[in-house]
């Protein structure tokens, strides 16, 4: 949560200092404290960095984390980043997320042809631009996008067998039964039996 909050202050810094602070304290960081390290990648170099500890940790890359990473570098437009995590994404055989492929296509589409047709793009990121695009065009049919979010999130608990497909059906039509119409009352009541007498 400290992560996270220095984080989202922009004050990365702090937020690695987190992790020594961590160490002399004999903890260890999970998955989620990577996740939200990966917040503070600006650069490349950074990401690198994380990535090479991660895996020193011998925790496994996730698209999310890749996913937050993305933003970072969209945000810096540091296209080498966006085109590092792309090899990343083959490399590994990390399936991109929906959420994961709209940033990306948001960022090519929009935010880039934006900058471009304004002119406020550098040489260099014009060049950057340009070798992404290029790279985006082939990229897209070497990944597979994960189709998981569309899946319902209690799937993955659900047992297949033939009898969850079999409905059973009430033999009156109704699941809940009135009470009033309890056979077993009718038949002792005391007014049903003098009613029967008569």
């Amino acid at each position: 949560m400290l992560i996270k909050k220095r984080s989202l202050r922009h004050d990365y810094e702090s937020a690695r200092e987190v992790l020594k602070y961590m160490a002399e304290r004999e903890y260890r960081p999970n998955l989620v404290t990577y996740g939200v390290l990966a917040l503070t990648c600006t650069n490349k170099a950074e990401a690198l960095d994380l990535l090479n500890e991660m895996q020193a940790k011998s925790y496994r890359l996730s698209i999310e984390i890749l996913g937050a990473m993305l933003c970072q570098a969209c945000y810096h437009l540091s296209f080498n980043y966006v085109l590092e995590l792309m090899e990343i994404c083959v490399r590994e055989k990390i399936n991109p997320s929906k959420k994961f492929m709209s940033t990306l296509e948001e960022f090519i589409k929009k935010k880039c042809r934006r900058l471009l047709n304004s002119n406020e793009l550098t040489k260099s990121q014009e060049i950057g631009f340009k070798n992404l695009k290029a790279r985006y065009k082939t990229w897209i049919q070497e990944v597979e996008v994960d189709d998981a979010e569309n899946a319902h999130p209690w799937q993955q608990f659900q047992e297949k067998n033939e009898q969850d497909t079999k409905y059973y059906k009430w033999k009156d039509g109704a699941r809940f039964k009135p009470r009033h119409a309890s056979f077993f009352r009718v038949k002792t009541s005391r007014k049903h039996l003098k009613k029967n007498k008569k």
